[in-house]
């Protein structure tokens, strides 16, 4: 018996039914004790009343759509004198009010059983492939999807947890959490602690969306005008801070404070006058706690604050 035609036929009735009534020749062909497993998590029947049920409910449901058969294809294979296998897939276009919402791809497996002169489905797998699904990916793509998503999220946590939201730099627990592993490393290391000028004029004349604006390309400058390595943090409202390794003197570390203050005088681009930086600078000291040196830089910040603003000061030390 052509039993790819009966499945054909057993497709169309099932798609093309808008009653359940219409469905009742088809489903003679399937046996009461029939298992049928789905896609979806509740898709698993153990007899053909249930597949009955859930059917109307079903065509219920898709009453406001239609669908149509794209493609199709079946294959026929006998696993002995009485059992068939019949297999395919089907492309199916979901209409509604004449305009196509989706398209699906199915693919089954209908086992046939021999009961005296005729043959009735047993066994019904039907799927829907991920069409993301990669070559050589044997498991549901979902599975892998689940994965990379619970990754991807406690990436996204771990990111918040350390980043400022504003400016992308670390904030103030991750500068000095990372800080403090860094000097532990060993070697050279200066602690910057820089602070706009007038920063409130900014949002009171312009605006907090201009004042974020300017705090944003304040912090895309300190992250280009120091290495790779170093620490860039943004640790209060208008307040950075900087773990600079490498240079040896006061000279070195000078010419890195002129080259900071000279980018940011550079940007001009906001409509109004950037405000000026005020830079303190201490050197770290072997096994010192990175906030002790902090705030001897933010000492020498205020002395260049209580001065002439938009400038620099190190720490002296007797």
């Amino acid at each position: 018996m052509d039993l790819c035609k009966r499945t054909q036929q057993l497709w169309r009735a099932y798609l093309i039914a808008e009653e359940t009534e219409a469905l009742s020749q088809v489903l003679e062909w399937i046996d009461p004790d029939c298992v049928v497993i789905g896609t979806g998590r509740h898709e698993y029947y153990t007899t053909r009343q249930q597949l009955i049920e859930a059917l109307g409910k079903e065509i219920m449901e898709r009453k406001v759509v239609h669908l149509e058969i794209v493609d199709e294809w079946y294959a026929q294979r006998e696993l002995g004198p009485e059992v068939c296998l019949v297999y395919g897939g089907l492309h199916l276009r979901v209409v509604q009010t004449g305009e196509t919402c989706a398209d699906m791809d199915t693919r089954f497996s209908m086992v046939y059983q021999k009961f005296g002169e005729d043959w009735r489905v047993v066994h019904l797998h039907q799927s829907m492939p991920d069409l993301e699904q990669q070559d050589g990916e044997y498991y549901p793509k979902t599975l892998t999807k689940q994965v990379r998503e619970a990754q991807n999220l406690a990436e996204h946590m771990r990111r918040l947890a350390r980043e400022d939201s504003l400016t992308g730099l670390l904030n103030h627990r991750a500068f000095f959490e990372e800080g403090a592993r860094y000097v532990k490393q060993g070697g050279t290391f200066w602690c910057f602690v820089l602070d706009l000028d007038d920063f409130k004029q900014v949002n009171d004349n312009h605006g907090h969306l201009a004042g974020d604006e300017v705090l944003r390309r304040v912090a895309t400058v300190l992250r280009s005008s120091v290495r790779g390595q170093d620490l860039v943090g943004r640790v209060g409202g208008d307040e950075f801070a900087i773990l600079c390794s490498g240079p040896k003197g006061e000279d070195e570390i000078a010419a890195v404070a002129r080259r900071i203050l000279t980018m940011v005088a550079k940007e001009t681009n906001f409509g109004f006058i950037c405000p000026g930086l005020s830079i303190g600078i201490a050197r770290v000291y072997d096994a010192e706690d990175l906030r002790d040196a902090f705030h001897r830089a933010d000492k020498a910040l205020y002395q260049v604050k209580e001065n002439d603003k938009n400038g620099f000061s190190i720490e002296r030390v007797d």
